[in-house]
């Protein structure tokens, strides 16, 4: 009976590995059948440039004409213009993203766990200090330049003034309690 599992479990391998060998001929054959990558020649790429600073989404007939003139396919100008317009998308959407990356190196947060939260702005300077009543400022959490971290490091800020003004209230309430109670001795001779 074991003999007939392991044997079992050959067969199956063996179907496995044919099959993955079948897969990876296709794959092969596949690639092999794709048309090469065509290149557009310097001439070509400084008039489909010229077009795109004048529109960039031409419409059929003049993606038509250009195709003749530059010796490409209707289709060959469209991919070229909708590539161009990513392209052109992914600079501005780097742009913007330095821009808030500079413009939050501009704002500062400093905090101290034992005395409070202040934030300094390089441009106009304003503080908030947490150890009189502690709140988050709310004008940090809802400013775009303030990172996620920003706002955990104020939090965290929060948190920690919070505990330390409530040991402060437990300790004065304890003294008050304490002074108000009528005092207790020691010996069992109250008169002495």
């Amino acid at each position: 009976m074991t003999t007939f599992k392991l044997s079992n479990n050959t067969m199956d391998e063996e179907s496995v590995l044919q099959q993955k060998m079948k897969r990876q001929k296709k794959s092969i054959q596949e690639d092999a059948d794709k048309p090469k990558r065509k290149r557009i020649t310097p001439e070509q790429f400084c008039l489909l440039t010229e077009l795109f600073q004048q529109t960039d989404t031409p419409s059929h007939d003049l993606r038509e004409t250009l195709a003749k003139k530059l010796n490409m396919t209707n289709r060959e100008v469209q991919v070229w213009f909708q590539n161009r317009r990513a392209k052109v998308n992914r600079v501005r959407l780097q742009q913007q993203e330095e821009q808030i990356m500079n413009s939050s190196n501009n704002k500062k947060v400093k905090f101290n766990y034992w005395s409070s939260n202040t934030i300094t702005n390089n441009s106009s300077s304003s503080s908030s200090s947490l150890t009189s009543s502690p709140s988050l400022p709310h004008e940090l959490i809802f400013h775009p330049d303030v990172t996620p971290i920003d706002i955990l490091a104020t939090a965290a800020a929060y948190v920690q003034q919070w505990d330390e003004n409530e040991l402060q209230r437990k300790r004065k309430q304890h003294q008050i309690e304490q002074e108000e109670q009528p005092k207790k001795y020691k010996s069992w001779r109250p008169w002495l």
